[in-house]
């Protein structure tokens, strides 16, 4: 028989250093040739245009802290007030089996980034603090109980187990009034290795985008006049994507103009906003970008206006400038995201970028292992990567790179100017390096995915200014070498 699974005592793992602090440490030792040439940034998702609707809003604009309340008398809720328990989650102790050392570490690992993780996304967010949650955990056992006493929607619970030579962490998302389990995310640890920070932020990025959708769901029985400025933002972010895109959009945007009719200054619409009106996605079906462009421009200023230092923002507002290839100016603010938040992933993906298209290839190349360190979409940072390499003159590493990124690319990423770059950058640094048949048959996978383009023009009519590539003339010198004639 199994051993039975217990919680994990809710104490530092000690003497190892925490997810967060090894990780920033290794960031900061790589920051020096980043720092000395003026970093920049940009939203990795963003990049190439589809950005995930459940990547939920991380910003650091601090709610009060989830707590224990007295019954609320009947009535409406005031948005973000201490009646309104939208949005709140209390993180219980991880489980482990009894004599497993390693799972123990394990849950105590992920327990503390499941804290604080979800710390961070404050927009949408309220987290009870862990004293309180420890206390309350010694007076009530039964999680109905639990979620009374401490005034929240949901728990967040995990459970630790071995499995093969390795460990699997299985995260759940919890009505805390019924102790249904909404959702659930499982996480994968290699033996001796440390907890995957990327897959446990995506997990929990996935469970906190379920939860918002339940909230959805709880306002379902209100008057359409009687929604207020969250639950027509949050209706408008959980809008299913199974329609037609044109439709969906309409219908955030109606939701949104609402919610910021409501209340102006509202953080989280503004965000909401901002993503929705300036994902590259749109170009895909949208005739008016540019006036898209300005809306979600005008949210970012606006939101930038009330909180200066939100690094999702400033990212967004990189995003924009590297689109009209204003480099320089890109530069210097992901500068300001990498001083908030060095491992921001979204600025060190337009800091490669940017240091490419501004002749700057040693300090690009220089921070590539940041860059591949810190990205949660490691297949985009790969394609980044191969570029940076071809720029600074290394084509065995950007070839090598750019196969990488696109063996994790399935047709749709391929056929996409954002992600497909990459077999451009593969075809012209064979080219380059003098393997011919190398280069034509990477050129025929490429033109197997895009059809359309078979000439030097139609290659630059289809690259977007997003697209991990450089933009120079040795660049578009290799791909003629390659057979894309003018």
């Amino acid at each position: 028989m199994s051993e039975p699974v217990q919680p994990v005592e809710l104490v530092p793992p000690d003497p190892r250093k925490s997810w967060r602090v090894r990780l920033r440490e290794g960031l900061v030792r790589a920051r020096g040739p980043v720092v000395a040439v003026a970093a920049v940034g940009a939203v990795l998702s963003g990049l190439v245009g589809y950005w995930n609707t459940w990547r939920t809003v991380r910003e650091s604009v601090a709610a009060p802290a989830a707590a224990p309340i007295a019954p609320v008398a009947a009535g409406r809720v005031v948005p973000y007030s201490a009646a309104d328990r939208r949005m709140t989650f209390a993180v219980l102790p991880f489980e482990a089996p009894n004599g497993d050392e390693a799972a123990g570490r394990i849950a105590r690992e992920t327990f503390e980034k499941t804290q604080a993780e979800q710390e961070l996304r404050y927009l949408w967010a309220r987290v009870t603090p862990q004293a309180l949650v420890a206390r309350t955990l010694s007076q009530h056992a039964a999680l109905d109980a639990l979620g009374q006493t401490l005034g929240v929607h949901y728990l967040l619970r995990g459970t630790v187990i071995r499995q093969g030579e390795g460990h699997v962490a299985d995260l759940a998302l919890v009505d805390a009034e019924t102790g249904r389990v909404l959702d659930r995310r499982s996480v994968r640890s290699e033996p001796g290795g440390d907890v995957p920070v990327r897959e446990v932020d995506t997990a929990l990025s996935a469970l906190t985008y379920s939860a918002l959708k339940h909230e959805v769901a709880r306002a379902q029985d209100k008057a359409e006049a009687d929604l207020d400025v969250r639950d027509l933002t949050f209706r408008a972010y959980g809008r299913s994507d199974l329609g037609p895109p044109g439709e969906v959009y309409a219908q955030r945007k109606r939701d949104l103009d609402r919610a910021l009719a409501l209340a102006p200054d509202d953080l989280t619409a503004l965000f909401v906003s901002a993503r929705v009106h300036l994902c590259e996605c749109l170009r895909a079906w949208a005739r008016d970008l540019d006036d898209m462009e300005r809306i979600g421009t005008a949210a970012v200023d606006r939101f930038l206006a009330l909180r200066p230092g939100s690094p999702g923002m400033l990212n967004l507002r990189g995003y924009v400038l590297l689109k009209h290839r204003r480099y320089e100016e890109v530069l210097l603010v992901a500068d300001e995201v990498l001083r908030i938040e060095p491992e921001s992933a979204e600025a060190l993906a337009q800091l490669v970028l940017a240091q490419v298209r501004s002749g700057r290839p040693a300090q690009a190349r220089a921070a590539v292992p940041t860059l591949l360190q810190a990205a949660t979409d490691r297949a985009l940072a790969d394609a980044i990567a191969a570029a940076a390499h071809f720029a600074a003159g290394d084509d065995a590493e950007a070839a090598a790179a750019a196969r990488k990124a696109l063996a994790q690319f399935g047709q749709k990423e391929r056929s996409d100017a954002g992600y497909g770059a990459a077999s451009l950058v593969l075809v012209a640094a064979e080219s380059r390096a003098g393997h011919a048949d190398r280069a034509a048959s990477a050129l025929r996978d490429f033109q197997l995915a895009v059809p359309q383009v078979r000439t030097l023009a139609q290659a630059r009519a289809w690259l977007l200014p997003t697209s991990p590539v450089p933009e120079d003339e040795s660049f578009l010198a290799a791909l003629r070498s390659a057979g894309l004639e003018d």
